[in-house]
């Protein structure tokens, strides 16, 4: 079985980022532990005196402003973003990432502008509510309540779109594992998910995909179950999922390459295709990135 452990960057609610992304490791049962165990190697040696387990997290270690990573140099930290992303470079062969970048935009025309819309009427009716009385009061909650419905709508569409994507990569990816010759070789998947808000969503639509399919396929037959959700601290592969997210949201929202460029060769590809990554962008037609070129080359189109 393979376990794909899933994470997010970027902030759904944030109507100046372009891109939100999901991103993960699908590691094959038998490898966990060894990929666990880099991690935790590259703490004994950043911090050898720590006997409980440090959390690695990309964007503080990065940023330095939290404890244990506060105090320490830029070149110090730059080591230990170094030292994950060639742990996942150089991890067994079976180990395979996938992400899904997602130009809010492009999947809700005008994103930003609604956004900052539903976001300034619900600071108004906050401040409202602070202040009223009364029916005033009641009405006030009201307000809130419809600007809190309509940014999660809009956020919504953003996490169904990424979801759906990822769900469908990893069924290919489950699916090459078929061979009606030997049976014993087929693969089954799980996913894995960081708490988040949108629980119950991944369910729903999981239980759908299910029955009806994803749209590019007409039913998920190899991810087993609904998602599970569980605490990053609890387990190294959501925190290696936290920097494969990372990496991809730096690449897309910043044009940052350098972390993206040490793991682009694990995503999940077959017949010089990068399946495992997808840009959903208005400029994907033009865009040389991994996923959006070896697609345009495969269709003759560059």
């Amino acid at each position: 079985m393979y376990l794909l452990y899933i994470d997010h960057s970027g902030e759904l609610y944030n109507a100046a980022e372009r891109y939100f992304v999901m991103g993960g490791v699908a590691v094959f049962e038998r490898q966990i532990y060894h990929l666990g165990q880099d991690l935790e190697e590259i703490q004994q040696t950043i911090l050898p005196r720590v006997t409980g387990r440090v959390e690695f997290h990309a964007s503080p270690i990065r940023s330095g402003h939290k404890p244990p990573w506060k105090g320490m140099s830029w070149q110090e930290r730059e080591q230990i973003m170094a030292g994950v992303y060639d742990a996942v470079a150089k991890a067994h062969s079976s180990v395979c990432l996938f992400g899904q970048a997602i130009e809010k935009s492009h999947v809700v025309p005008d994103f930003d502008t609604l956004m900052g819309g539903a976001l300034e009427r619900k600071k108004e009716a906050e401040e409202r509510l602070n202040k009223a009385r009364g029916e005033e009061r009641r009405e006030a909650r009201r307000e809130l309540s419809d600007a809190n419905k309509q940014c999660w709508s809009l956020a919504s569409t953003i996490v169904a779109r990424g979801f759906r994507g990822l769900c469908t990569q990893f069924e290919f990816f489950l699916r090459r594992f078929y061979d009606a010759t030997q049976p014993e070789l087929q693969q089954r998947g799980l996913m894995i998910f960081d708490h988040a808000s949108y629980e119950r969503e991944l369910e729903f639509l999981m239980e759908e995909f299910r029955s009806y399919g994803t749209g590019a396929l007409a039913q998920i037959y190899n991810v087993t179950e609904v998602p599970l959700f569980t605490r990053s601290d609890a387990t190294r592969m959501l925190q290696i999922a936290d920097f494969v997210s990372f990496c991809i949201f730096r690449r897309y929202e910043f044009r940052d390459s350098s972390y993206f460029d040490r793991v682009a060769h694990r995503f999940d590809q077959d017949d010089r295709v990068v399946h495992g990554l997808a840009h959903r962008s208005s400029g994907a037609s033009t865009c040389m990135c991994p996923a959006c070129l070896t697609r345009r080359l495969r269709r003759g189109g560059a």
